[in-house]
């Protein structure tokens, strides 16, 4: 795949988080269309280190560092944290727990983990 396209993608990404965790902290009445019934606003800001930390700020040093060899093994930490939160969102899809926008959340997800495990994404460069 195109280093360009990948740079893309992850400056993308990177954006893209961090903006939403700043609108979901900036108006918090946003905060209760992305709850699990049921939950506080404390649950869905326990993600918020990890989430911006290594997806959001992860993202833009690997959108800044493609194809370095210390961009592609934090792009394979990224997958591995993606496929977890895909895993999660997909049990909590088939309980029908999730609200009415989790389908939407899950299907952005799951397009982010195929585009990062894509056979051709992760070519280490030395």
């Amino acid at each position: 795949m195109n280093p360009k396209i990948k740079k893309i993608y992850f400056a993308t990404q990177g954006v893209a988080v961090l903006v939403w965790w700043a609108v979901l902290f900036f108006s918090p009445e946003i905060q209760q269309y992305f709850l699990i019934p049921g939950a506080d606003s404390l649950t869905l800001t326990a993600y918020l280190p990890a989430d911006a930390l290594l997806i959001g700020f992860g993202s833009l040093y690997c959108a800044a560092r493609w194809p370095q060899v210390a961009a592609v093994r934090i792009a394979w930490l990224m997958a591995g944290a993606i496929w977890y939160l895909t895993s999660y969102l997909f049990i909590l899809c088939a309980l029908g727990d999730l609200p009415i926008h989790g389908p939407f959340g899950m299907t952005m997800i799951s397009l982010a983990m195929m585009f990062m495990l894509h056979p051709d994404s992760m070519e280490e460069r030395r």
